[in-house]
């Protein structure tokens, strides 16, 4: 940019000096005060032929002030509940140095057809990370709802009902289920319609599920008062469907440079201004893949 003019927008990046080294002169750390060192995890600046690794230095003259703390967060409950799809977050200390988060992670659409034809309606489900079931905590995840004119088993249209997105609940909360779908002996999650029914027949509901990278993840229904099942992309009616991402979100996710590039490709999102930026997955694309489900959804929901 031309000195003296303010980058519009400004970002946090404008003030980091990946590269450490520019601190040096020669051989020597001559030049003090510039550059940045580094505390906490190595961080891949730029993968493949030419890749760019940062470490720190104890010790380093290079830049006495300027540092850049990094952590990389890969937990189930990390991705998909604390940071849900955030995979990368930069933020400038009042002090002047600076903290990065990586939570890369896959983005999976998938729909969730819950059906019943008598008593109270309910679905239930659990995850399986790395072939590990786990629990995040009292929520993990959100819910909205498809097909303009669908209802749900209270009479109400699933767009509107569902239009901000509804948490599901654990069964590890006390008092939280009235259906049978909250006995399961283990941890799951689910969406129940207890009491009086006003309407039988299937209820179609979608979300975007955000998993750590490089393990095998899966998310499988439990219990349910009729029948529930999956729709994921390219297939339906499952009962546990892998949870590893789709289109862009499928790949490993290996350095800062692969985010930005995916920034300009439209498959990621940035908030946040000269203190703090987020990087998130759009959930745009991600959601759109569902596109085809959705239109079959509307021709089977309650109306």
């Amino acid at each position: 940019r031309k000195s003296g003019t303010q980058p519009l927008p400004i970002s946090p990046f404008y003030y980091l000096a990946f590269d450490g080294a520019v601190g040096t002169l020669g051989t020597e750390a001559g030049r003090i005060n510039y550059g940045l060192n580094y505390l906490g995890e190595p961080l891949q600046i730029v993968s493949g032929a030419e890749a760019l690794r940062a470490v720190g230095h104890t010790g380093s003259p290079y830049s006495a002030n300027a540092f850049l703390n990094t952590e990389t967060v890969s937990s189930f409950k990390a991705v998909n509940v604390d940071r849900r799809g955030q995979i990368l977050s930069v933020k400038r200390n009042n002090d002047g140095s600076f903290r990065l988060v990586l939570s890369p992670s896959y983005a999976t659409p998938a729909i969730l057809k819950i059906s019943n034809n008598s008593g109270e309606a309910c679905a239930s489900y659990n995850f399986g990370i790395n072939g590990v079931d786990t629990y995040t905590g009292m929520e993990s995840n959100l819910w909205w709802g498809v097909g303009e004119n669908c209802r749900d088993f209270y009479d109400a249209f699933v767009i509107e009902k569902f239009q901000n997105g509804v948490p599901d609940i654990s069964n590890q909360t006390t008092g939280a289920w009235g259906t049978r779908c909250g006995s399961a002996q283990t941890p799951v999650y689910g969406l129940e319609w207890p009491d009086t029914q006003q309407n039988y027949g299937n209820v179609f509901l979608k979300t975007i599920f955000y998993t750590p990278q490089g393990g095998q993840n899966t998310v499988n229904i439990v219990m349910s008062s009729d029948d529930a099942e999956f729709w994921p992309v390219g297939s339906d009616g499952k009962v546990n469907i892998p949870l590893n991402g789709v289109g862009a979100s499928a790949t490993i996710l290996e350095s800062v440079a692969e985010i930005v590039e995916l920034v300009k490709q439209r498959q990621v999102c940035v908030s946040g201004e000269s203190v703090e930026q987020t990087f998130w997955w759009n959930p745009t694309p991600v959601i759109n893949a569902l596109a085809d489900k959705e239109t079959k959804a509307e021709t089977e929901c309650i109306k």
